[in-house]
């Protein structure tokens, strides 16, 4: 398991690759990373089941840009609004490659280190829940999986697709493991539009 040094390291040295395609619509999600007593720990957010898009499905924080935003000032807004967690540019630890989804989207992915065990404060009308997960969880070979080109994630008793388990597998691929990881090939399950 990576050292949060080697993250670091890991994640400065990687040049995100630029958005190559016309995207209709573009959001950022941010990747937090906390400390946990000796365990580094992750997030991911259960969305509200009221919701009229991705209800009940995982995400990481995050959303779509507003009008004049950057895609870094959007993963630190939406972070704020979703899970209560004020991080500022001086946070980011990294950033991943753009992810294309089907419906048209170009997701920016950032990472970002948020210290010893934030408090979170979840949004109740977008989040139903936060959950923390260690980093380890993410080293055990079984845990990611990809059948038909469709990222599946297992954590725990969690199943997560993708888009948001092809964005914590190029992670996982690049800051815990420092091996190339490429999404493009990648797909949503057809229910996740």
């Amino acid at each position: 398991m990576a050292d949060l040094d080697t993250i670091c390291t890991r994640l400065a040295a990687y040049e995100a690759a630029p958005l190559t395609a016309t995207a209709e619509r573009e959001a950022a999600v941010a990747i937090i990373i906390e400390q946990d007593g000796p365990a580094l720990r992750f997030f991911l957010t259960q969305r509200a089941r009221g919701l009229r898009r991705h209800a009940g499905q995982w995400a990481l924080p995050g959303g779509r840009l507003d009008a004049g935003e950057t895609p870094l000032q959007a993963a630190l807004r939406e972070t704020e609004e979703e899970i209560g967690l004020t991080l500022g540019s001086e946070d980011r630890i990294g950033t991943l490659d753009p992810y294309l989804t089907h419906t048209g989207f170009a997701i920016h992915p950032f990472v970002f280190w948020a210290g010893p065990r934030p408090h979170l404060t979840p949004d109740p009308v977008e989040v139903r829940r936060i959950h923390r997960f260690s980093l380890a969880h993410l080293g055990r070979p079984s845990g990611f999986e990809a059948p038909e080109g469709v990222q599946r994630l297992k954590l725990g008793a969690f199943q997560i697709h993708a888009p948001t388990a092809a964005i914590v597998g190029q992670f996982r691929a690049i800051a815990l493991k420092g091996e190339p990881f490429d999404h493009a090939h990648m797909t949503e399950p057809d229910w996740a539009t």
